[in-house]
């Protein structure tokens, strides 16, 4: 059957959006919330969201409003309520209720570094959450904390819709906290409008598709990809709770089965999760055929995950040829680079000892000893965004095939931190040699061949040794693909800043039956980072599952880590 795609028109604002579908197709599904079944139209969704903006007059423009809900078409109402308001949105995953207090800990962190005017949250959450907030003096004391059952029950009053312009801030985007204390991005209505338009017309999507989503929406690929590009694009979605998937993944590929979805994806992490946990007799009931592009980011992508993955569920349907690798952060909104659909995933080989010794990259056998199998990400979104590689030292836009950082520029580009002016200048004000820009400075490694983008790590998950700079990822990827062991974990790949050097520390999860085998673990280890790298780790700790600290999104906190390990905070699993 031919498709026909349409170029979605790029809405000024996200209010002129959502109006803007609901004129076009008001009855038209645009969100279903899988555990509660629950449906919205894009009128419905407006309705409600005019109800929200009204219960939230008594704020002023540009105030920030914290939303505390779970993934659905509940977060979808409140999101676009607080945009009618004229106010910030800061989404912020919800505690979970067995861990209240603690869980509490990151909200707490960004109400201090942001100042909300109000908490919004679920009806039982605002009950549990409100006896712990008033018995503390932090940041939260003396904030409302309001139920969105009550707001959209609030008469809709035009006087509380506000209009805002293209660059007036949307919503604060915290970042994962996987490199850093998180940060609060600023994402004005121009910058997600315009991301989320490049994502719609990149995917060739039309009004026949249908997405399904699990990562939250805290995170960008959730909130950009999972509520706001199938708005932009006029295609329904079906939204999970990231919870339900990381603990039974056959829900996922069930979802696309039964719902006969045409674009889904998320993080490296999931789909080796899927491939890993779920059983090949359970692939035979699937039929994938409909799963037209898988789209995979958040984190560098592995050729050995997209192997596997293909492998398991190529039997039930899958086509290899669906993958679509992207690359992109927080700060450029969501999406920077993405590939051609239909096209799947790119995978070329690299000498590994001219890439993390010379930094140059140099083909060789994508199967042979000694290489590295990077997967490519694409080019930028569109014509209006530019991407360079460039010298961390000299400022110098490095040639292709050279690695360097990964700069970027484009009105997907936010503005930068909030109240946070000496970084903001730092990370999104730099200027190559010739003085053009400004650039924002991603973190990233990377490398163009061909004119496409491969993602060599980050700068700061680099680990020197003898002179080569290994990126973490790889160890990390060379490490699972060895370890048997019961409940087997994650993986983190470290370096320890000594008084004369940096110690080089492998941290792997393994269960409680692991520690008969704990020696033969830890041989396992070292043999697959010697084949690989053709160096020893000084040590190989092996912890229990839950041990290494990882952000909302699976990414593995190395920072964390390897303060715990300098603290000895990290239980090993001992031997016999």
């Amino acid at each position: 059957m031919t498709r026909t795609t349409t170029t979605p028109r790029t809405c000024a604002t996200l209010p002129d959006l959502v109006r803007t579908r609901a004129d076009e197709a008001p009855d038209r599904l645009q969100y279903r919330t899988a555990d509660s079944g629950g449906e919205l139209t894009v009128s419905q969704v407006v309705g409600h969201a005019e109800s929200v903006a009204a219960g939230l007059q008594g704020l002023e423009a540009g105030d920030r409003v914290v939303l505390l809900l779970p993934p659905g078409g509940t977060f979808a109402v409140a999101f676009f309520g607080v945009m009618f308001a004229g106010v910030v949105a800061v989404p912020v995953a919800p505690p979970g209720r067995t861990r209240l207090t603690s869980g509490l800990e990151p909200l707490r962190r960004i109400a201090a570094d942001c100042r909300p005017s109000a908490v919004v949250t679920t009806e039982a959450m605002a009950e549990a959450i409100r006896p712990v907030i008033e018995a503390e003096q932090g940041s939260l004391t003396g904030v409302p904390i309001l139920a969105i059952e009550d707001l959209v029950r609030a008469d809709a009053d035009a006087a509380a819709f506000r209009e805002r312009g293209t660059d007036d801030p949307a919503y604060l985007q915290y970042t994962s906290g996987s490199t850093s204390t998180p940060r609060g991005v600023v994402i004005t209505h121009g910058n997600v409008t315009t991301n989320a338009a490049a994502i719609a017309a990149a995917y060739r999507t039309t009004p026949e598709d249908h997405a399904m989503v699990w990562v939250p929406p805290h995170h960008d690929m959730g909130l950009v990809g999972g509520l706001l590009t199938p708005l932009t694009g006029g295609f329904s979605v079906t939204l999970w709770s990231p919870y339900q998937i990381l603990q039974s993944p056959i829900r996922w590929l069930e979802s696309i089965h039964e719902e006969r979805v045409t674009i889904s994806g998320g993080p490296d992490f999931g789909y080796r999760l899927a491939a890993d946990r779920v059983e090949a007799d359970r692939v035979q009931g699937l039929d994938l055929r409909s799963w037209r592009l898988a789209f995979t980011g958040a984190e560098p992508i592995s050729a050995a995950t997209i192997d596997a993955f293909a492998e398991r569920f190529g039997p039930a349907g899958f086509d290899r040829f669906a993958f679509y690798p992207c690359y992109g952060l927080a700060e450029t909104t969501l999406m920077a680079t993405g590939g051609i659909p239909g096209e799947g995933a790119r995978v070329r080989g690299l000498d590994r000892h001219m890439l993390e010794a010379e930094g140059r990259a140099v083909d060789t056998d994508v199967d042979a000893d000694g290489t590295r199998r990077l997967v490519s990400c694409g080019r930028p979104i569109d014509a209006d965004h530019d991407l360079r590689i460039v010298d961390v030292d000299s400022g110098l836009e490095q040639a292709e095939g050279t690695v360097g950082e990964i700069w970027f520029r484009g009105p997907s580009v936010a503005h930068g931190y909030h109240d946070d002016p000496q970084s903001t200048e730092v990370t999104f004000r730099a200027s190559l040699d010739d003085r053009t820009g400004p650039f924002l400075r991603t973190g990233d490694l990377g490398v163009v061949i061909d004119g496409e983008l491969y993602v060599t790590g980050r700068r700061k998950d680099v680990i020197v040794v003898n002179g080569r700079n290994i990126d973490a990822h790889d160890v990390e990827e060379a490490v699972r693909a060895v370890v048997d062991a019961p409940r087997k974990g994650q993986t983190a790949a470290i370096s320890i800043l000594e008084s004369d050097r940096e110690r080089f520390v492998v941290v792997q999860e393994v269960g409680r039956g692991a520690a008969d085998e704990a020696a033969r673990i830890v041989r396992d280890v070292q043999g697959a980072v010697a084949r690989r790298f053709g160096v020893r780790a000084d040590e190989v700790l092996l912890v229990r599952p839950g041990s290494v600290p990882t952000t909302t999104s699976g990414k593995i906190r190395r920072a964390e880590t390897a303060r715990l390990v300098r603290a000895g905070a990290l239980t090993p699993v001992e031997g016999p």
